[in-house]
């Protein structure tokens, strides 16, 4: 397991493991051997087992050391989720501070939920000065790439014109695209309204 070609296939073997037979034990022993020696691909499943139990015991302060490593390395999922722990606290003392530096550094990498979070701490002022018309910019970039939560908060904000122009036009098509997507909220809203299921064009 030397070789960068034999270490892939150990990997992949893992995912399928995992995946597709659900031996999430056997997987992460595989995860966790290459990422003690440094297969950057590893430390974020590494993480998740620890994470959610998968395969091992929950272990949040060892999760939040794997994430570390797939997010200092560039992995936008990892920084999301190590955003989330030191939001909640979860594996680490809770610090709002870290937290923001590594959501924007996921969202700016265009991963959906942490774009629609940083657009939620710029509309609540959680952690950033409130900045309704920065909200409302990342809220429709993780609309456009389908976030229900994020279409929902958009259609919310064009109905009130916060961050930008009153549109009913625009807060129905959000919040038919939120409907469509799942969202309870929006799903109710629009049985209510009786509004079409299609949204502009």
């Amino acid at each position: 397991m030397d070789s960068k070609k034999s270490k892939d296939q150990s990997y992949q073997k893992a995912c399928k493991l995992a995946f597709i037979n659900g031996k999430w034990a056997l997987a992460f022993k595989i995860w966790k051997a290459l990422a003690d020696e440094g297969c950057m691909d590893s430390f974020y499943y590494t993480g998740l087992c620890y994470d959610f139990g998968c395969g091992t015991k929950a272990n949040r302060k060892k999760a939040l050391e794997y994430y570390l490593h797939a997010a200092e390395s560039g992995e936008a999922v990892a920084q999301y989720n190590v955003y989330m722990m030191y939001r909640d606290g979860q594996g680490t003392t809770k610090n709002l501070k870290k937290a923001i530096l590594w959501l924007k550094q996921a969202a700016h990498q265009g991963d959906p939920h942490a774009l629609r979070d940083l657009g939620y701490a710029y509309h609540e002022g959680q952690g950033l000065k409130k900045n309704y018309k920065l909200a409302v910019k990342y809220y429709k970039m993780a609309a456009i790439k389908g976030d229900p939560k994020a279409q929902w908060n958009l259609s919310l904000c064009y109905q009130d014109g916060v961050g930008v122009s009153k549109s009913d036009r625009w807060s129905r098509h959000w919040l038919i695209k939120a409907a469509q997507g799942g969202h309870k909220d929006a799903k109710e809203k629009v049985k209510r309204l009786k509004l079409k299921s299609k949204s502009t064009s």
